[in-house]
């Protein structure tokens, strides 16, 4: 069964001694990045959702409408939720997440073309959300296993406060943003901006992928070494 391959260098320190504070998950190489890109998704993410119920309501006035909008996003979570684990548990969770998040700047392209050129229908919405609630839940899932991969059982308690800082901070400022930029622009801009916001989200992840193959060749460089040491003598 192929795994993600993430070096784990929380593991590796076990016996090192305790360390406390609100802040101390960010200290594991890669975290830092990795709960940035966080933030940007669940803001990218709730900035698109108050987006397409604004959308909908706007152009139907129907409450029912904007009842779909979420109906549509939250149904992949109810229905496939467990293929969200399987996923995670069989392929390479940063490239999963990574690709998740080009599919949504593509869809933020697409959905923004749409209103703009004024052809968008309310199943043009719906559709986007399920897609975007599948992206959804093979972030979440990928997302907490790899919470784990990267600071270790010692700090996990930490880091899941981390996330759902993130998680809260994402969805006030992202709803926040879709109002702004609504209000300032309109709906397509709207969903521009989550797409520009993912292409962040995107670069982060790959800045983590860079720190821990980093950490992992310094991990076997100092094995060698101490390896070489040994035998000299």
């Amino acid at each position: 069964m192929a795994r993600s391959t993430i070096p784990n260098p929380a593991l590796a320190q076990a016996d090192a001694p305790a360390r406390s504070g609100a802040f101390v998950a960010l200290q594991r190489p890669g975290y830092g990045a990795f709960w940035i890109s966080g933030w940007l998704w669940n803001i990218a993410r709730w900035l698109g959702l108050f987006t397409a119920s604004y959308l909908v309501f706007h152009r139907g006035g129907s409450t029912v409408q904007v009842q779909l909008v979420g109906a549509f996003y939250f149904l992949p979570m109810f229905v496939v939720g467990l293929a969200g684990g399987i996923i995670a548990d069989r392929l390479d969770r940063r490239r999963v997440l990574i690709a998740q998040l080009w599919v949504l700047v593509a869809l933020s392209a697409a959905l923004s073309a749409d209103i703009i050129a004024g052809t968008a229908q309310p199943w043009h919405i719906y559709l986007a959300m399920l897609l975007l609630g599948t992206g959804s839940v093979t972030d979440i899932t990928c997302r907490r296993a790899l919470v784990f991969d990267l600071v270790g059982p010692e700090l996990l308690t930490n880091a899941f406060a981390l996330e759902a800082i993130s998680s809260t901070g994402g969805t006030l400022l992202g709803n926040l943003a879709a109002g702004a930029i609504i209000d300032r622009a309109g709906t397509g801009e709207a969903f521009a901006a989550m797409g520009v916001i993912s292409v962040l989200a995107a670069i982060w992840l790959a800045i983590q992928l860079a720190a821990c193959l980093a950490s992992r060749v310094r991990s076997v460089s100092s094995g060698s070494s101490r390896g070489v040491v040994k035998l000299s003598r």
